[in-house]
């Protein structure tokens, strides 16, 4: 076939082409049910065998991570509480045996200081606070911090033996101090609530850094 140019449209060579392509075009047309077929059942599969094998192994992992994450933090809560409460008790020690003494010094195996009131004279340890504090009462147990930003572990004594003696005592806490509640355990810091940023103003691993795992590979000798 001839356009009035004389521009021939269906040449020897796009017929060759037409009989190459639609052979090609036919198997592919009547092969597309079946392909699309196995495609199916082949992605089919797969999903299944994630959904299936994968995805719950993986949730296990997960989870199995996360209790033992829990775990360890709960067991570093714990050491680092006793430690504390240890501290309390041998601060406790030191208030009464200055309670019956009614002077100042310091107590032997013990390390801490004291102020001891008795009345209304106040008899302090060489120390950081000169007074106790107008807020603590008897039976205060905690984490104090004075105006030039230390902090120290306290309690406050009302003497059984000794009406009317109080023994404030108290010792230093700080970075090393945080770092001993943990010792080989993990890391702690203090924070405090009303910071909006809650960095933490003391931090264990300024004195002594993270504990490396535990749990090595050892490799076997050959």
């Amino acid at each position: 076939m001839m356009w009035a140019a004389g521009y021939a449209v269906l040449d020897g060579d796009f017929l060759t082409f037409l009989w190459i392509v639609s052979p090609v075009l036919l198997i592919v047309s009547l092969l597309h049910p079946v392909v699309s077929r196995v495609w199916t059942v082949r992605n089919s599969l797969l999903v299944n065998y994630f959904l299936v094998g994968v995805l719950p192994a993986a949730l296990i992992v997960i989870l199995v991570a996360i209790s033992v994450s829990v775990l360890i933090g709960a067991m570093v809560s714990y050491v680092c509480q006793s430690e504390l409460h240890r501290s309390f008790d041998d601060l406790e020690k030191i208030g009464r045996q200055r309670a019956l003494s009614g002077t100042s010094g310091s107590v032997e195996g013990l390390a801490g200081q004291a102020i001891v009131r008795i009345g209304p004279q106040s008899i302090p340890d060489p120390g950081p606070i000169a007074g106790i504090p107008s807020w603590s009462v008897p039976g205060f147990k905690g984490v104090v911090r004075t105006n030039a930003s230390s902090y120290f572990v306290a309690v406050h004594i009302a003497s059984d033996a000794a009406v009317g003696t109080e023994v404030f005592a108290y010792r230093p806490f700080d970075d090393a101090s945080l770092a001993q509640l943990v010792s080989g355990f993990g890391i702690a810091a203090l924070l405090r609530e009303a910071d909006v940023e809650l960095e933490p103003l003391l931090d264990s691993t300024k004195a002594v850094p993270m504990p490396k795992p535990r749990l090595t590979r050892r490799a076997s000798a050959r």
